[in-house]
């Protein structure tokens, strides 16, 4: 074998390869936005989606004790209501993901209102939402279960914000939870607005 059939052999050889490597790194940007709308990961029967993961907080939430004296009107948070049905409304039919991420964002003022209503001094450490509601959760003013259940739900707003997909009824039930969390942080001392 002569040196020119051996160029043309490795040539052959090498093509697919190559060919591949490129397509990939031309194409790269599509494939991580292709790979990000993936929200069903699967490994023989062990599935894991976004709606898997709301039904396992909807169990957490069955056993918080129910608030006293606090409306059961879709999230109580004050005089905006309306105004906030409106966007989360909007949201919704633009983007589900943008709907949770703003439904958390409520949660998270509410949490730094009962911060303030208290006058509690977080420590420096304690500055992101699992950290404020396990300071609520050591104040004796959420049980260590409503705790549990905001640390799930940033996990989850988490994944929305980082490209897992979620449906407008996944975005709705997250929106029933946050409710349900919003009525006990109530309970723990949010004073309405105005």
């Amino acid at each position: 074998m002569g040196w020119l059939d051996f160029i043309a052999s490795m040539t052959g050889s090498l093509a697919w390869p190559i060919a591949f490597v490129v397509a990939v790194f031309a194409f790269r940007t599509q494939i991580r936005v292709l790979f990000s709308r993936i929200n069903q990961i699967g490994f023989g029967d062990a599935k894991a989606t976004f709606s898997n993961a709301l039904d396992k907080v909807e169990e957490k939430v069955e056993s918080l004790p129910e608030p006293k004296g606090v409306a059961l009107s879709p999230l109580p948070f004050g005089a905006t209501d309306q105004m906030w049905m409106n966007r989360f409304t909007a949201l919704l039919t633009i983007s589900p993901n943008a709907a949770i991420i703003e439904t958390f964002g409520v949660v998270e003022r509410l949490m730094q209102r009962v911060i303030s209503n208290h006058k509690i001094a977080l420590p420096e450490h304690a500055r992101d939402p699992k950290a404020i509601a396990n300071e609520l959760a050591i104040k004796g003013l959420i049980p260590l279960s409503a705790a549990n259940v905001i640390y799930t739900l940033a996990e989850m707003r988490n994944r929305a914000a980082h490209g897992t997909e979620a449906t407008a009824t996944d975005a709705l039930r997250f929106r029933d939870l946050a409710n349900r969390i919003g009525r006990v942080l109530f309970s723990a001392g949010v004073k309405p607005d105005g």
